[in-house]
């Protein structure tokens, strides 16, 4: 019986190390998940995560806003009418089709700064540039497994909707 109980307690004990690991990596977890979420709330900027097929995964408050979405539940159930929701042009007026939207061209491998979009919603009339910068994340055999996408808002108040603060400036991976 001596060895049946000290078996019992060696996987009592076991079981009881394994728990107390689990709560550690847990709260582990936790303290980075809050660190990043303060991390996002500080950013200026919009971001926007999506997985490599460009569902979205992440959008910050910026983002949310920017969009008018009240929540990431809100922009992932519209994402597959985001071409009936908001027009985009590029800088010289030309309308630019949903397969050339930023986060469609990073999901396809490619990587840009600062492109100049301007967007409209088509429901609510709200419209703004913004200054695009995406890329994909790739793992270690090279595979799109995220993309990133960071928005600045370039909108001129003054001077209209459809202004870009950077009208004048050559801005490199135009449309």
């Amino acid at each position: 019986m001596a060895i049946a109980d000290g078996a019992v307690r060696a996987i009592v004990l076991g079981r009881d190390l394994e728990i107390a690991r689990l709560r550690s990596r847990i709260s582990e977890l936790e303290y980075e998940l809050v660190r990043n979420e303060v991390l996002l709330a500080g950013m200026t900027e919009a971001l926007i995560i999506a997985d490599a097929s460009g569902k979205i995964v992440l959008m910050d408050a910026a983002a949310l806003s920017l969009y008018e979405f009240s929540s990431l539940d809100e922009a992932r159930r519209n994402q597959t009418i985001f071409a009936e929701l908001f027009e985009a042009r590029s800088a010289d007026g030309r309308l630019i089709p949903a397969d050339e939207w930023p986060l469609a061209r990073a999901a396809r491998g490619e990587s840009f700064p600062y492109v100049d979009i301007h967007f409209q919603h088509r429901r609510t009339g709200k419209s703004w540039v913004g200054s695009y910068s995406a890329g994909p994340i790739r793992n270690w055999t090279g595979q799109v497994i995220l993309v990133a996408l960071v928005i600045r808002n370039i909108t001129r108040r003054d001077a209209g909707p459809w202004t870009s603060v950077h009208a004048s400036e050559d801005r490199s991976g135009s449309l």
